[in-house]
């Protein structure tokens, strides 16, 4: 269970568009797998509402909250369970937490997934995950400067292992050994189309 008690609170627009939802749900029209979640207040006893959409994953549903830690959460968490309610149908469940992993989990690196991802792109990607904000890049611009630099890199690595072995002395090998020795060689810095890194 997570420790987070972030709250996103919605907006005007969001709340006349929630009781609309929650109105066609009680008249059974479901838009996109909406319900009318009905649940027991922690403190009072009393049934409380909310518009909620079902999420299916390999058959099995989930309530997911992205909102955070809304009302709704907690009471469910305290009383286990509660209704879903679609026109006159209604249907009591009990509710088990799914931890969030993502919040409690080092992220995986993209080279335990797919070997051939370069470890530039493992550190980048990494450090954009950390899970404190402190460590991730700051802007926007500190991230597309190391994807700048990871890319250069790879384009000469690339080009390298295209030269022949009977040509050690060709520009782009000279380039490799002044990069890989001092951080000397010239390289463009701007960001080409997307592509797959090896």
């Amino acid at each position: 269970m997570t420790t987070d008690h972030r709250y996103l609170e919605p907006g005007r627009s969001a709340a006349v568009f929630n009781s609309a939802v929650a109105w066609l749900a009680r008249m059974g029209v479901s838009l996109l797998g909406s319900r009318e979640l009905r649940v027991r207040g922690r403190r009072s006893g009393e049934w409380r509402t909310t518009p909620v959409n079902l999420l299916v994953v390999n058959g099995r549903r989930y309530l997911v909250a992205p909102r955070g830690q809304t009302q709704w959460v907690r009471n469910i968490r305290a009383a286990g369970g509660g209704e879903l309610r679609l026109g006159r149908r209604i249907e009591p469940f009990r509710a088990v937490e799914v931890a969030d992993q993502h919040v409690h989990r080092a992220p995986t690196a993209p080279s335990e997934i797919d070997p051939g991802i370069s470890p530039d792109i493992d550190s980048i990607v990494l450090t954009a995950l950390d899970k404190s904000p402190l460590n991730r890049y700051q802007t926007a611009a500190q991230m597309r400067t190391e994807l700048s630099r990871a890319l250069a890199a790879h384009r000469i690595r690339t080009a390298a292992r295209s030269e022949t072995a009977d040509q050690p002395g060709s520009a782009v090998a000279r380039c490799l050994e002044v990069t890989q020795a001092a951080s000397g060689c010239r390289t463009r810095t701007e960001l080409p189309s997307p592509q797959r890194l090896t």
